[in-house]
């Protein structure tokens, strides 16, 4: 997060250089369609909590918390 909103381009690079490489593309899928989960929401609590619970239930095999 940065500004009070989720930071994107900081997520996929997180996703590209600590994600073994067998989750790495699922997850940054997961990270770009649950996006507007994350805008929907002004508070920033909010915005993680729904953020991670898409990115769950859009693939809960690359799911790591």
């Amino acid at each position: 997060f940065k500004n009070g909103k989720v930071n994107y381009e900081a997520a996929m690079k997180q996703a590209d250089m600590l994600l073994p490489d067998e989750i790495k593309e699922p997850a940054k899928e997961a990270i770009t369609a649950c996006r507007k989960d994350a805008d929907a929401h002004k508070d920033i609590c909010d915005s993680a909590f729904f953020m991670t619970k898409c990115i769950y239930n859009h693939n809960p095999s690359v799911f790591y918390f």
